[in-house]
């Protein structure tokens, strides 16, 4: 396992996805201080978080399940559901839990590979249904948005997918982790079909990655089934009392990603600007291609921060991965880029006039 770098305050960090927004990150310094001493020396109660969640989301608590991670609800699936042969389908590249969860229940993996096109990486709908119908899986894991690669289904779409579970007896989870950086939701979806599960995270819109909580909405009958999987203390005090704490400021939160929307939309502009490939994205991060010019930015940036330079997967190839982060972070790192397109804009004319004399 490679060794963790220490987090420089002259660098950015804008390679895990995390929530990169100074304003708001000040606000959990306030959040912090309300916590009571309680919640570091009292074993974990939760009843209290599950009230105010689920009063947040507007369900029952009976269709709510709390996790360490949206990882640990996805866990609970599969040891609920999941023995060794069954078929798993989920697409690729994703959330690597899919793969690893397969491997530890011994499920058979039926991947749908993302396919490189113009407009960036897609995932066609066709094959997803089809591998749905031939391989009658235990389980289908979709992202919406995915990650790494930042597209969604529609709603309409997400629902004939869904359907086509339901006719095969497959559960499936729609993985929500960056709501509502992608808004759409199909939480209200849950007692409609009962083999649904949604999975969602406190680390992207919410800031608090370090906390490591998750949950899970499902009707109330397949979370029964969740319930028997439950460990006794499924996050700790501290945790429990963060997140409690946190809900009260759900309109910061939203506001924060509005912020972090707008940084989003202001690099992507600009890097189009300069003649490079910038895709929309549906998550808290943005993908750019800087094509023959790539070795030149990274140099240029690697003293300023750290992003995603390259996937192993051709419907990525030669894209980078920034994280969100709002406008004036961003800006140092757009005249950065400029400079080296500038640079790079000068050499060539330069060249041409050379060659035509």
């Amino acid at each position: 396992m490679p060794k963790s770098e220490a987090r420089e305050s002259k660098k950015l960090w804008l390679d895990k996805n995390e929530c990169i927004d100074p304003e708001y990150i000040e606000l959990l310094k306030t959040i912090l201080a309300k916590i009571s001493p309680c919640a570091f020396y009292a074993y974990p109660d939760c009843f209290a978080l599950y009230e105010k969640l689920a009063n947040y989301l507007q369900i029952e608590t009976e269709e709510l399940i709390i996790a360490a991670g949206s990882d640990g609800v996805i866990r609970a699936v599969y040891e609920t559901f999941i023995k060794p042969g069954d078929v798993i389908v989920y697409p690729e590249p994703t959330f690597w839990m899919y793969s690893l969860y397969a491997k530890i229940y011994g499920a058979k993996a039926k991947i749908i590979d993302y396919e490189a096109s113009q407009n960036g990486p897609c995932l066609a709908k066709e094959k997803l249904l089809q591998a749905i119908k031939t391989e009658k899986p235990r389980l289908v894991c979709l992202p919406n948005p995915g990650s790494p690669t930042g597209t969604i289904f529609s709603l309409a779409e997400l629902q004939e997918i869904i359907e086509a579970a339901a006719l095969v007896k497959t559960v499936i989870i729609i993985d929500e982790a960056y709501y509502p950086f992608y808004s759409q939701t199909v939480l209200s979806w849950i007692n409609k079909y009962t083999h649904l599960v949604i999975t969602r995270s406190f680390s992207k819109a919410w800031g608090l990655a370090g906390v490591r909580v998750g949950y899970g909405v499902a009707g109330k009958e397949l979370m029964r089934e969740l319930y028997k999987v439950r460990p006794r203390y499924e996050i700790g005090s501290l945790s429990a009392a963060f997140i409690e704490n946190a809900l009260d400021y759900a309109q910061e939160m939203k506001q924060s990603v509005a912020r972090l929307n707008n940084g989003k939309k202001f690099f992507v502009e600009e890097m189009r600007k300069l003649g490079f490939q910038a895709l929309d994205t549906y998550g808290n991060f943005l993908l750019v291609k800087f094509e023959e010019q790539a070795e030149k930015v990274h140099y240029a940036l690697k003293n300023r921060v750290y992003y995603q330079q390259d996937f192993n997967h051709p419907a990525l190839k030669g894209y980078s991965r920034f994280t969100t982060t709002t406008k004036e972070l961003f800006l140092p790192i757009v005249e950065e880029i400029s400079k080296i397109v500038k640079f790079h804009n000068q050499c060539v004319s330069t060249q041409t006039t050379e060659a035509l004399e």
